[in-house]
């Protein structure tokens, strides 16, 4: 959806209001970007420190279907890797 959930989806960088790191991964997913993409965003979005497993876990649930398998795989292949 075009309207943001709650104030977690929006943060301030540099003065400027923009989608949270998991809000975007979502948002991807959800819009079809390719699973592989999907993996790498997760990966570096929790290695970087920008978005907690249990977070991004929760955002991918509330949408369901593709989002949320494509997000739970990509954080099952980070815990076996």
């Amino acid at each position: 959806s075009d309207v943001c959930s709650s104030d977690l989806d929006v943060v301030v960088r540099d003065g400027i209001r923009v989608t949270s790191v998991v809000r975007s991964i979502v948002d991807a997913a959800e819009a079809g970007t390719a699973p592989d993409q999907i993996a790498t965003a997760v990966t570096q979005a929790v290695e970087r420190g920008m978005a907690t497993e249990s977070r991004l876990l929760a955002a991918a649930q509330e949408r369901g279907g593709r989002v949320e398998r494509l997000v739970r795989r990509a954080l099952q292949q980070r815990s076996t890797t």
